[in-house]
C-alpha cells in the first residue's frame, strides 16, 4: 500500500492494525513460527512469448485487447494494456477490469471498436474501515486530504502536475466515485476544490 497511497496512508492502516491488536513489525529480524508471503501474482506470459507475442511484465495489448500479432487479442489480469486516460500501459490484478476488458475485446472482435477507458477502482474492508481506491497506482507529485486524516470519513486524492490521479476514500464510498467520474471524464478539479467537503464533484461533471 505504501508505494500507491503514500507514507501517511500507510501509517494510518498500520495504526489501525495494531489498534486491534495486530503485532506488525517492520525492518525487524526474529524467527517466525510460520511463513506467509503475500506479493501478489506474476503473470503466466510463457504461451504469449513462444507464440512471439510482445511481451512487458505482461502480454502486451492496446486499448482494445489487440497484441503484436494481427487477429490476437488478449484481457484480463495477464495483459499489460494501454490505457488512454493515462497515456501509458498499465496491468490491473482485479476482477471488474478483467471483465470489462473481456466485453470490450468482444466487441473489437466483431468489429465494433470502443476502447477501455474506465479508471480501475478496487476496495477492501478492514474492521469498521471500508477503503476504497480509484485509480492506476501511478506516480503523483501532490496529495490533498478531504477531512482529518484518520478521522472518519476522509478522502485523499493524488494530483500529478495539478490532474486529479487517484483517489482513496476511507467510508467514503460517494466521493470515490465521484472523483472517478471526474477522472474518466477528464474534468480538471482544484486542489481547493477536492479539498472542500462542501464542494460537490459533480459540478465539475455538469
Amino acid at each position: 500500500l505504501l508505494r500507491v497511497l503514500g507514507p501517511e496512508v500507510g501509517a494510518y492502516i498500520a495504526r489501525l492494525h495494531r489498534e486491534h491488536g495486530v503485532d506488525l513489525r517492520l525492518e525487524v529480524e526474529s524467527p517466525p513460527a510460520a511463513d506467509l508471503v503475500a506479493v501478489g501474482s506474476v503473470p503466466r506470459t510463457q504461451l504469449a512469448e513462444r507464440a512471439g507475442l510482445a511481451v512487458d511484465r505482461g502480454i502486451v495489448v492496446d486499448e482494445l485487447g489487440r497484441t503484436s500479432a494481427e487477429g490476437v487479442f488478449a484481457a484480463g489480469d495477464v495483459t499489460r494494456f494501454f490505457h488512454p486516460l493515462f497515456e501509458t500501459r498499465i496491468r490491473v490484478e482485479h476482477f471488474q477490469t478483467a471483465q470489462r476488458q473481456g466485453f470490450i475485446v468482444g466487441r473489437a472482435m466483431a468489429g465494433k471498436d470502443e476502447p477501455y477507458r474506465e479508471v480501475p477502482w478496487f476496495w477492501s474492508d478492514q474492521y469498521e474501515l471500508n477503503l476504497q481506491y480509484a485509480g492506476a497506482g501511478l506516480p503523483w507529485d501532490e496529495t490533498v486530504t478531504r477531512g482529518a486524516m484518520g478521522r472518519l470519513p476522509f478522502t485523499v486524492f493524488y494530483m500529478h502536475s495539478g490532474t486529479l490521479v487517484a483517489a482513496a476514500g476511507f467510508n467514503d464510498h460517494h466521493t470515490v466515485a465521484r472523483a472517478r467520474r471526474v477522472m474518466e471524464a477528464r474534468k480538471m478539479v482544484s486542489a481547493q476544490q477536492l479539498a472542500d467537503p462542501n464542494f460537490d464533484l459533480r459540478r465539475v461533471l455538469a
